[in-house]
């Protein structure tokens, strides 16, 4: 019998690799050629030009396929590594970070703060179940680039663009592991834009472990490929103003900059080897802590607000951050209270109590649900009932039935119905519909003074005995 075929591996060039429980990360060494720069908890550091895996050559990548500044080793930094002498004191780390956003940012201190634990974040995102993102909103030369542009000489692996097309961003992130890169986007007020739909796709998916976005591969008619992106990853925007996408910014931390006047107004060449030298140091300390399991923290908060700060809470632990991580958790918690308290989803399930108590949770026609929905809002019911669409001052924008209709569905899961001789109906669930109002904070006194005194049965055009009687159940 002759002899096996060597099998011929492929070559993949990769920026990090996990084999077991070493892990490698690609670096520049002495400023030259890539290198990969491995961890094992048991064998410490070590410098390499490839990894063999068992059916792959791993390559690490170099400066021309990356877009940030590579991350160097010198050989005085690997000998200090191999010897276990290089030590990195984690709050100093922070301290260090946090002075370069307070050279450059002119912005409130527990804001520059936030700044400097968002980028020590990137470095353990790996360990974590949701990130919350950043968005920087201000005018022309209020700073909100320059964030973006410490952050980009800072960041774990990032990515910093404007405009980009999704097609590049799938192909950064990948399809191997989560939370191996940090996206920057400039400009990314119209990110609710329609040409903007797969983008904003992957930043809606992207805060929680676990998400993934199919797309296929075009080849011929038998070659088409099915690929799972992973869009688990760091990101932080920077726009005029917060896109028109209320499940996007759900997801984002937003602060407000203003024109003012930095210690430093302009990011020169010293600066960024100065931070180069840090940004090296950020990557060790990941490697050093990788298999390190995260500090524990009792937290007050919980569902959404907990998902966008719990990363930034225990990136801070240890530092001086750690109760301004705190306290702004705490403030951005009753801040998101208070806007759903007082949102359109909120009132609808105000209305649809009320309504549901006084029929005994029986089929509610839809025009009394828009009726007295509109008694709360203080909007006169003549006023909409010609065109289904009421312009409500008290949420500033205009309210249709579709929208209160989506509500109905997808907030309160009711039963839609068409009755004849009287329209849409819709049926609730009464246990579904009381445990809404811990989720919007609905106080008992709340549903009682529903549709008190803000409009008069007079002023209803009636055109129709019918309407009549329908209207006049309605306002009694």
């Amino acid at each position: 019998m002759g002899e096996d075929k060597e099998v011929k591996k492929q070559k993949s060039w990769v920026s990090f690799l996990r084999i077991g429980s070493r892990i490698a990360e690609a670096v520049e060494y002495q400023t030259g050629q890539p290198r990969f720069l491995t961890y094992d908890p048991t064998l410490g550091f070590d410098m390499v030009d490839c990894i063999d895996g068992d059916l792959v050559e791993y390559y690490p990548t170099g400066k021309d396929r990356v877009p940030y500044r590579p991350y160097v080793i010198t050989a005085e930094i690997l000998e200090k590594l191999k010897n276990n002498t290089y030590k990195i004191v984690y709050p100093d780390l922070y301290q260090r970070v946090l002075t370069e956003f307070d050279t450059f940012l002119d912005i409130e201190p527990q804001y520059k703060e936030l700044e400097a634990i968002f980028a020590l974040e990137t470095y353990l995102q790996q360990k974590l179940n949701s990130i919350g993102y950043i968005f920087h909103a201000g005018g022309k030369d209020s700073g909100k680039t320059r964030a973006l542009e410490v952050q980009n000489e800072l960041c774990y692996r990032p990515l910093f663009v404007i405009e980009i097309p999704e097609a590049d961003i799938f192909n950064y992130i990948g399809t191997r592991e989560e939370g191996l890169c940090t996206i920057l986007e400039d400009e990314a007020q119209e990110l609710s834009d329609p040409k903007n739909k797969r983008k904003m796709a992957i930043y809606r998916s992207g805060y929680r472990k676990g998400a993934n976005c199919p797309r296929i591969l075009e080849g011929n008619s038998t070659e088409r490929q099915q690929k799972f992106y992973k869009t688990f990853c760091s990101k932080a925007f920077s726009g005029y103003y917060m896109p028109k996408d209320s499940a996007f910014n759900s997801r984002n931390i937003e602060s407000q900059f203003v024109s003012g006047h930095p210690k430093k107004d302009e990011l020169l060449d010293t600066d960024k080897e100065r931070m180069s030298t840090l940004k090296a140091e950020l990557l060790i300390w990941r490697m050093k802590t990788y298999f390190e399991p995260l500090p524990q923290k009792e937290l007050t908060i919980a569902g959404r607000v907990k998902e966008v700060w719990k990363g930034k809470i225990l990136a801070a632990v240890g530092t001086s951050a750690e109760n301004t991580m705190l306290f702004m958790a705490n403030e951005f918690s009753k801040r998101k209270d208070k806007e759903l308290h007082e949102s359109l989803e909120a009132y609808v399930v105000r209305a649809v109590i009320e309504l549901g108590q006084l029929y005994d949770w029986h089929e509610i026609q839809f025009r009394e649900i828009w009726t007295k929905l509109l008694k709360v809002l203080g909007v006169k019911i003549v006023d909409a009932y010609e065109g289904d669409r009421a312009y409500v001052e008290l949420l500033g924008y205009t309210v249709s039935t579709k929208s209160v209709g989506g509500i109905l569905k997808s907030v309160l899961h009711g039963e839609r119905n068409l009755r004849r001789g009287f329209g849409r109906t819709w049926k609730f669930e009464k246990e579904k519909a009381l445990r809404l109002k811990d989720r919007f904070s609905i106080k008992d006194d709340e549903v009682k003074e529903l549709g008190e005194g803000v409009n008069d049965v007079n002023s209803v055009n009636v055109e129709t005995e019918s309407n009549k009687d329908f209207w006049s159940k309605v306002l009694q």
